[in-house]
């Protein structure tokens, strides 16, 4: 792929997919009045050689019934996840 194959709104719509899937995922795994801070950031970044990065930061506190080591665990899961939709999505520019 170039550089030319990611335009502004195919890039915006990636990151808006990654933030989706991560916040699906973790809503689904816990309550909603179990969570007490929760923010997902996605950035992306186009290099010179075509490739586009994602740089995806999740953070989440939980009710203290829940172990940091839970919240880690399904962090990992949402962001696996995040980057596997996005792996799909990605393998479908070429044919756009």
């Amino acid at each position: 792929m170039t550089k030319d194959t990611f335009t502004d709104k195919l890039i915006e719509e990636l990151c808006v997919l990654a933030e989706k899937t991560i916040r699906s995922y973790i809503f689904s795994k816990f309550s909603i009045s179990d969570i007490l801070y929760f923010n997902i950031t996605v950035d992306a970044h186009l290099l010179d050689d075509g490739q586009l990065t994602f740089d995806v930061n999740v953070e989440l506190t939980l009710h203290p019934k829940f172990s940091q080591n839970d919240v880690e665990a399904v962090i990992n899961e949402a962001v696996e996840k995040c980057f596997k939709e996005l792996d799909k999505r990605m393998s479908n520019v070429e044919f756009m």
